[in-house]
């Protein structure tokens, strides 16, 4: 088991701030969409071996663009975050319409610890349950050919965590490796404190069920 963090004490979203800030950047700015540099709007990080569909990890100017989220087959999204909109929930099937995670449409990858302190992720298969949703529903969508986007404000900490346990799932990768990966497509991907812990958690539980 890895050493506990106060994760009560983690607020990604300043983390998200400071990055913008270190990087030259507003808030409300981002680089080019899925360019390759060194922060892009969104990067790919996984393209499935039939449909085509991929795996994106970004931002919430990449969350909020049609023409970016168009451009790049992008019908499926999961925001990473408590409090950033669902920009374009309520118009599946229109133009420009997405599809979010089942439930509030959100992964909540940063509150992890409250089950965990709940006494719920005690077990591989505990972790896996908690997992679970996310990556059946991320299964159907690349079946169907919709490519997908993991965002939180920066695409950094809670998106770049949850796209390198999406890596770690369907590469089957380890932890480690998918994290440098990651790291090689969005150099920005950063699982800090009690994020890094719930990877080390999941690493273990795939582990024991291949």
């Amino acid at each position: 088991m890895p050493r506990a963090t106060d994760a009560s004490r983690e607020d990604f979203a300043a983390e998200a701030r400071s990055l913008f800030a270190s990087l030259g950047l507003d808030a409300s700015g981002g680089g080019t969409p899925g360019g390759g540099g060194r922060y892009d709007d969104l990067n790919k990080v996984f393209q499935h071996p039939t449909s085509g569909a991929g795996i994106y990890i970004g931002n919430h100017r990449a969350a909020s663009s049609r023409e970016t989220l168009g451009a790049h087959g992008i019908g499926h999204v999961v925001n990473c975050t408590d409090d950033l909109p669902l920009y374009f929930d309520g118009l599946a099937g229109r133009p420009g319409g997405m599809q979010y995670v089942p439930g509030d449409g959100r992964f909540h990858v940063a509150t992890w610890w409250r089950a965990r302190s709940a006494g719920k992720m005690e077990t591989d298969a505990a972790v896996l349950e908690f997992f679970r949703p996310l990556f059946e529903w991320v299964d159907a969508a690349l079946e169907r050919g919709s490519s997908v986007l993991v965002h939180c404000l920066a695409g950094a900490h809670r998106a770049g965590t949850t796209g390198v346990a999406l890596m770690m799932y369907r590469g089957k990768l380890d932890a480690a490796t998918a994290t440098r990966t990651a790291q090689e497509l969005r150099p920005v991907v950063n699982p800090m404190g009690s994020l890094g812990e719930l990877l080390v958690l999941l690493d273990k539980a795939l582990a024991s069920s291949r």
